[in-house]
């Protein structure tokens, strides 16, 4: 039995308190899964929410963390995409074997080549913000990503609340590329940030006048938004679409409640899409149409704020994220320099 580090979930309870790093059994791949070598992995709120609450874990001790970036160490009998050595990110299987680890298990499915032209530590800000934002923007409401038919929304108005977050700025990007018109709320102090990805317009969300200014923008052709932020900000993004058509949101952190019926509400949540072949393969699609849109330079990754000190710095990164001293940046922890 081959040893290695892991910083294990002991119970739920606490965003940062139950955490032990100790030394776990190093795991095997399955037939179409590899193993990799984790060179940084990035911080979601969905970690320290997960360690406090307990939603979506199988059972305890258990490795959190869902977005990583390494190189391939072993691949499964009938994985034929990777080879050892291989630099890569990916989604893990959250829940049950997560990141925050030495080595870590992904499904080859929902692993990717990383692109030549970035980090380990940008690499590792794609899986759950990006692809968040492909299921909100395109596969829900039904639209084709960038990657497939670039431009075909042209001049169509959509609304992104929360254009600063890590899976709101993805939004821009690819929104932008698709032709959109992009309208973004953001705080004064990333509005530009928030323009420099692509968003036509940005709307400061603390304006006591913010639905009607994005109504005066949009007009009777807004009908498609996003939520990237909570519940409450889904639901002035609904006030905000054409009152009197046809409506669709898609929310990430919370569903609005007293939603007109004629407003379609989908929430999303990247894990589901484990069960769901459908959904899977879309964000499998989306993964390499988005590694090429990043190594062509269409597409620029998450502002990151590393973390350094290994294992030993993920709940200095979690304390961070359940402290909300994040903005605007992805926080990601260094795990290795080298292979």
């Amino acid at each position: 039995m081959t040893l290695q580090r892991a910083l294990i979930l002991t119970k739920a309870g606490s965003a940062t308190d139950n955490f032990e790093l100790t030394q776990v059994e190093k795991p095997k791949p399955d037939p179409n899964q590899i193993l990799i070598h984790v060179r940084a992995i990035a911080l979601n709120p969905v970690d320290w929410k997960m360690a406090k609450y307990g939603f979506l874990i199988k059972g305890y001790p258990v490795v959190l963390g869902c977005d990583v970036a390494g190189v391939v160490e072993e691949i499964g009998s009938q994985v034929t995409e990777f080879k050892v050595g291989d630099e890569v990110y990916g989604l893990t299987s959250i829940g049950v074997c997560g990141g925050f680890q030495e080595y870590t298990i992904l499904a080859s499915d929902l692993a990717s080549k990383k692109p030549s032209n970035i980090t380990f530590e940008q690499a590792a800000t794609l899986p759950v913000g990006a692809l968040t934002a492909c299921l909100q923007v395109f596969h829900y409401f039904g639209f084709p990503t960038p990657g497939k038919q670039p431009g075909s929304m042209k001049g169509k108005p959509i609304l992104i609340w929360g254009g600063a977050t890590s899976c709101g700025a993805y939004a821009v990007q690819l929104a932008k590329l698709a032709g959109f018109t992009v309208i973004a709320t953001a705080s004064p102090a990333s509005a530009d940030y928030v323009k420099s990805l692509g968003a036509h317009h940005v709307v400061d969300y603390r304006d006591k006048d913010v639905v009607e200014k994005i109504k005066a923008i949009g007009g009777d052709n807004l009908t498609h938004a996003i939520d990237c932020v909570s519940a409450e900000t889904a639901k002035l993004a609904v006030d905000s679409l054409a009152p009197g058509h046809n409506g669709f949101i898609t929310c990430i952190a919370g569903e609005p409640k007293n939603v007109p019926s004629n407003v379609k509400v989908q929430g999303v949540l990247l894990a589901m899409v484990y069960g769901n072949p459908v959904d899977r393969k879309f964000v499998s699609d989306a993964q390499r149409e988005l590694s090429q849109l990043i190594q062509d330079g269409k597409v620029a990754t998450n502002i990151v704020q590393k973390v350094d000190g290994g294992l030993n710095g993920v709940k200095e990164g979690l304390q961070l994220l359940s402290g909300n001293k994040i903005s605007g940046k992805k926080v990601v922890v260094v795990v290795s320099e080298t292979h």
